[in-house]
């Protein structure tokens, strides 16, 4: 654990505030007061902006990057955060069709209520709101690129890049703010507690699967 809280102590320190801030704002503001005031601020750079970010939580993008990894980087590191990322999914995917399947995401709870601006050519969900699945798998993925990447400069990006394809949820009026909150600890403390796992029972620890996969061809 002490090996993982050092390579991401700089993601770790900036999640914190990211639980602070909005957490606040979830105490001090009525549902769908934030999600309405992030509305206004629409512009067309902005709609085109996050109409592509959010992708960067996406179970697309996250498997190309995972092929990517395994047949150029590593078998190991590919097989550990795929492992990974479909449990926290997992989770999320759970909250989100048992716990949660009455939670209804924006456009219905503000149907008939407010005017507010749609990005044009996106499909705008309806239902299993709670929690947000790319918010969940943006934050889990970053958050071990931290890990794996030795520069932790790096973590800088990575945390920010998690957080604008969160943000874009909430611009793009998928989600509440409430949402990727929960996803994103989902995400983040969800990776901690499987990467110290997977590091304590040396699972994967064959030395031969470091290697990437062209290489052992």
């Amino acid at each position: 654990m002490k090996e993982i809280l050092q390579q991401t102590r700089i993601f770790l320190i900036l999640f914190v505030f990211y639980l602070l801030i909005p957490g606040f704002a979830l105490l001090i503001s009525a549902k769908g007061d934030f999600e309405v005031a992030l509305n206004s601020f629409h512009t067309s750079y902005f709609d085109n902006f996050f109409y592509w970010v959010t992708y960067l939580g996406d179970g697309f993008f996250a498997a190309l990057i995972l092929i990517f990894i395994l047949l150029f980087i590593s078998v190991r590191k590919s097989l550990v955060i795929t492992g990974i990322l479909l449990s926290v999914s997992a989770l999320t995917q759970i909250l989100k069709l048992f716990v949660f399947p009455s939670s209804s995401r924006p456009i219905v709870f503000f149907k008939d209520v407010i005017q507010l601006h749609f990005v044009d050519g996106l499909e705008i969900h309806t239902s299993n709101s709670f929690p947000s699945g790319h918010t969940t798998q943006a934050f889990c993925m970053f958050f071990l690129f931290s890990f794996f990447i030795k520069n932790k400069n790096w973590n800088y990006v990575f945390f920010l890049i998690a957080a604008l394809a969160a943000i874009s949820r909430v611009y793009l009026l998928q989600h509440f703010l409430r949402d990727i909150y929960v996803g994103a600890i989902i995400g983040t403390l969800g990776s901690v507690l499987f990467l110290y796992l997977s590091n304590k029972y040396a699972l994967l620890s064959n030395p031969a699967l470091d290697l990437p996969l062209i290489k052992k061809k």
